[in-house]
């Protein structure tokens, strides 16, 4: 009987969090998102641009977007870092993290991963 409760419990807990759309490929990691109403077309000038950063570095790989927060790794005079910005593109912190590799291809080639809001 403990290991069926356990099962079950285990199944909520796992579908509970795979409606999270911020996880990596969206809510089932299909790379497919439910949303609905969106464009079937993008206006001639593009979608409307929210915010942009500067000074961030070199570096190869894609953001980390969760609900409110937007993390970027990146390479700043050798050194790794990361970034956090809120969704108006504030920029709430910048962690140094090591020196990155600087040989051939130098910045950063990976997409920070968030787990449990760290």
């Amino acid at each position: 009987m403990k290991v069926n409760l356990f099962m079950i419990f285990l199944l909520c807990a796992v579908s509970a969090f795979a409606g999270v759309s911020s996880q990596w490929r969206g809510p089932e990691r299909t790379g497919i998102y439910t949303e609905k109403n969106l464009l079937q077309q993008w206006p001639a000038e593009g979608p409307q641009l929210l915010w942009t950063a500067e000074g961030l570095g070199t570096g190869h790989s894609s953001a980390a977007v969760t609900d409110n927060i937007v993390y970027i790794s990146t390479m700043i005079d050798g050194q790794g870092l990361i970034f956090a910005f809120d969704i108006n593109g504030k920029q709430l912190w910048k962690k140094n993290y090591a020196k990155e590799w600087n040989e051939s291809h130098p910045g950063t080639h990976s997409t920070p991963t968030i787990y449990d809001g760290r």
